[in-house]
């Protein structure tokens, strides 16, 4: 597997993303294979020798394996100052940064969910029942959608603790497509916090991955989602009806979307 380090939005934020390996080595892992190993704290680590570092211009997906390239690769790695730990972070403001999850920050994260179970039910579908057990697999799936390609999910650490997540659904290489999905703690909303994550995720789309759309759906009566995607400049496409259930009701989803021809002019 080799992965790209790019930037998301400003010079100091940087991604992690996968690059599809044609043909692993002998002792390379192979697409969709765990990432790196496990320490002794439960955080997941990748050496140097597993990751290349590639010229954001390559576009994602398709693979560099010449000797002369993974020679180039290696050299970059050896030069650049980011610790090689497989981690994408992005720093929203001076509390709050954006960072991959890993399977030790399964019980914090749980923890969030529990306090807001409430809050987060009246739209999330999945909140009312989420266990312990979930949110694992929550995460490991989260890995495994960054192995495969298909976009990343980031946790939103606030002062150093997990308050939420936001990240892409998938990538539909084809079409150049996407969606972004999110949400917070109660606590921490009115901030601007997810306001300025999803634009980052936004413009990592359009500026790195070269997408072409990037959409957004909200239940229709879940006005501080909404009001996200129009503050970014978010066109609103149109409902569709009952397409979730939450709970024992059906809801309808407003479809928000952003074009990379538009998006110049509405990120200013």
């Amino acid at each position: 597997m080799l992965f790209e380090i790019v930037t998301l939005a400003p010079p100091h934020a940087t991604a992690i993303v996968p690059i599809r390996d044609r043909d692993p080595r002998p002792g390379r892992r192979a697409l969709g294979a765990p990432l790196g190993s496990a320490a002794s704290d439960g955080r997941i680590r990748i050496d140097n020798d597993e990751i290349g570092c590639i010229a954001a211009q390559i576009q994602p997906g398709r693979p560099s394996t010449s000797r002369t390239d993974r020679a180039a690769m290696q050299s970059s790695a050896a030069q650049t100052s980011i610790r090689m730990t497989g981690v994408l972070s992005y720093r929203i403001d001076e509390r709050c940064v954006l960072r991959l999850l890993e399977e030790a920050d399964a019980s914090e994260l749980y923890a969030v969910v529990d306090d807001n179970r409430e809050y987060l039910a009246r739209w999330m579908p999945w909140a009312a029942n989420q266990t312990l057990e979930a949110t694992v697999e929550f995460i490991r799936d989260s890995r495994k959608q960054l192995a495969d390609n298909q976009g990343f999910v980031v946790a939103i650490v606030d002062d150093g603790r997990i308050v939420g997540t936001l990240g892409f659904h998938r990538v539909d290489w084809e079409s150049r497509s996407t969606s972004i999905g999110y949400w917070i703690a109660e606590s921490c909303q009115g901030r601007g916090i997810v306001t300025r994550a999803v634009r980052a995720l936004t413009d990592h789309a359009f500026s790195i991955w070269q997408l072409n759309r990037v959409e957004i759906r909200a239940g229709i009566g879940n006005e501080r989602s909404r009001a996200i995607a129009t503050r970014l400049g978010f066109k609103e496409e149109g409902v569709l009806r009952e397409v979730e259930r939450v709970g024992d009701r059906y809801v309808d989803h407003v479809v928000h979307a952003m074009l990379a021809a538009e998006w110049s002019t509405a990120s200013m």
